[in-house]
């Protein structure tokens, strides 16, 4: 009996650690967002990455401005009294400003671009080391507009294959006017924090996806 005990103990730990290994290693909304376009077979056309930090470091706008001005963005509005600075390059757009909120700042920064290569992917990549190093926060949204070949039923149901098989949790799928529209949280989250939609139009089959939100009209 004793023996039998032990097993069944042993047995329930086991399940226990698989439910917690596949919870630590499925996917975030960010390696979802890659996947699907990379099972969708989708060609990007827009993207977009906001990026919101609120700080009591002042480095940390001089910082990053310098860090743009290093990548050779051609600036193109400068406001020194509210700090808001435009920038453009090639097909990239990229504002910053710096609003002071009590002993706090808040540096607000967006970047637009019509397809995505590489060079937006590092620029993101070196924005997050830089807040990384000074152990600062900061709030991110991206959102990405796509074409595809595959008819919207068939996108709606990869994606739908994809989010479950991650352990999304919370996901609901309405049908809109034209194609479906998909809410989901990742992890143990409540909130929403991944929006996908499927729309068709007289020039194609499009996948929006936004982490948290879409911004991209659609």
């Amino acid at each position: 009996m004793r023996t039998y005990k032990v097993l069944i103990s042993i047995f329930t730990m086991f399940i226990i650690f698989l439910i917690s290994f596949n919870n630590s290693h499925a996917k975030n909304g960010s390696e979802i967002f890659e996947e699907i376009i990379k099972c969708t077979n989708s060609h990007i056309e827009e993207y977009e990455m906001c990026v919101e930090i609120k700080s009591n470091n002042e480095d940390v706008f001089k910082d990053i401005l310098n860090y743009i001005y290093k990548c050779r963005f051609i600036q193109t509005r400068n406001k020194t009294n509210i700090n808001i600075y435009e920038f453009k390059k090639n097909n990239m757009y990229l504002y910053i400003e710096s609003i002071k909120n009590g002993n706090n700042s808040i540096v607000k920064i967006k970047i637009k671009e019509k397809g995505r290569d590489k060079e937006i992917l590092n620029i993101k990549k070196d924005i997050k080391d830089i807040l990384y190093k000074k152990n600062i926060n900061a709030t991110y949204c991206e959102c990405v507009k796509a074409k595809t070949e595959n008819s919207i039923e068939d996108i709606n149901k990869m994606v739908l294959d994809l989010i479950n098989k991650n352990g999304f949790k919370n996901i609901e799928t309405v049908k809109i006017y034209n194609g479906y529209s998909t809410v989901a949280s990742t992890g143990n989250l409540k909130d929403t924090n991944f929006n996908c939609a499927v729309c068709k139009y007289s020039s194609g089959n499009y996948i929006l996806i936004g982490i948290p939100q879409i911004n991209i009209s659609y």
